[in-house]
This record gives C-alpha cells, structure tokens and sequence, in this order.
C-alpha cells in the first residue's frame, strides 16, 4: 500500500550538488507516489521547490550569522547542532555568540563591565580572549569554569558575559565535553557546513533564479527566497 504522506529528504551528507541530486531522486519518487494518489504533477513541483527554497533559505541564514559573527560556517552548524540536542534553536545560538563577542569587545577596550569581572573571576586574560571567535571564547570559558565550585556561580558568570548563555551549561560541562562531543557528532552525520559547500549552495541558487527569469511560466512552481 502507498505511503499517503510520503517523506522527502536531503540527507546530511548529501550537500551542494549531491544535495540537490539526492533531491530529484526524492522528487522522483515522490512523483511516482503521488501518481498512484492521483495527486497533480502541479503540486508535486511546489513541494520539490518548497524542499530546494527552505534548503537555500537556512544556507542563507548559515552565511549570514557566520559573517556578522566572525566563525566559521563549519563550526557554527556543528555549535548549533549540539545546542539542538539541549534544546537550544539555532537563533539562539547565534544571539549568545554574538552577545558574548560585544561583551568582551567592551570588556577589552573599555576595561569595565560586568563581563570584564566575571572573566577575571575565571582568571581569563581579556586581551587574548578578545583575539578569539565567539565559538572559541566559549570553549575558553567553559575550560575555565571548571573550577567555578557551584551551579548557581556558575549561571551568574555566564550570564555576565552574555544573555542566556547559562542555557549552554550542560554543553560546557566538564571542559565542553558534551560540545565537543555533539560537534563531532554533527560532522560524522554531515549536518556541518564548510564555506566551500556554502558558496556551491549559494551558486545553485543564483542558477535556479536564471532559470525562474526565463521559464517565467513555472514562477509559480520554482521558490528561491
């Protein structure tokens, strides 16, 4: 019997090209599904262009948190990952690392601030904590709060030095053991993603509006936000 809500999937691994191979295997399939339901080929194209937009989409979005951050599109997807696993969205990540930045930007440079007091309670040298990335600054702290003696001090320092962050303890534990263990994790499955498999994605994009400008009969059908 056929599936009456077939799945379709671009799975991890699969990325920039693979990734949109692996998704006209599955448009194939789920054509052939939708045949026996006698489901329209219309809405089997919107649901492709739906699975490739949302793709490019959070591509997108990947770029541009990891510009205005300064890390790595790897290393954000990884950190993202592992805060997935706690509960944690991807947004959220992105607003701690940034938060976590600007305040040991200002710690550095304005020599106050109640991240500057909670880094020199780590015994955390500001000036070469300021050099690092966001998602380097973390780790550097979680190192450090090791030797913090209770959970209570240890969400008043994290909070100091960024809003919610006491929201990744149970990731920062034991030197950013559960970090580590969930980034790597996230490249084992291929949910990671480099800049060069980044750019690919982005280039695809830019082909598929080529394509929406001249078959301008199927702008309907092909989604590219």
């Amino acid at each position: 019997m056929t599936d009456p809500n077939p799945t379709v999937t671009i799975k991890g691994r699969n990325k920039s090209g693979r990734a949109f191979k692996q998704a006209r295997t599955d448009m194939d399939k789920l054509a052939g599904a939708a045949k026996s339901l006698g489901i329209g080929l219309a809405a089997v194209t919107v649901a492709g262009a739906a699975i490739i937009g949302r793709t490019i989409e959070q591509t997108r979005q990947t770029v541009a948190y990891s510009k205005a951050l300064g890390v790595s599109t790897e290393a954000l997807t990884g950190f993202q990952f592992a805060a997935a696993s706690v509960g944690i969205e991807a947004d959220k990540v992105g607003d701690i690392m940034k938060d976590t930045s600007e305040k040991i930007g200002d710690a550095f440079r304005n020599n106050a601030g109640e991240a500057k007091e909670a880094l020199e309670s780590l015994g955390i040298n500001i000036a070469a904590i300021n050099k690092l990335s966001p998602d380097k600054q973390l780790l550097a702290i979680a190192a450090a709060l090791d030797e913090v003696g209770t959970q209570g001090e240890k969400v008043q320092i994290l909070e100091a030095i960024a809003n919610d962050a006491s929201l990744l303890i149970p990731l920062l534990d034991d030197n950013a053991a559960g970090l580590r263990e969930m980034t790597q994790r996230a490249d084992e499955l291929g949910v990671t993603l480099t800049q060069v498999e980044a750019d690919e994605i982005m280039a695809a994009s830019k082909s598929l509006g080529e394509l929406k400008a001249v078959f301008g009969s199927l702008s309907q059908d092909l989604t590219v936000l």
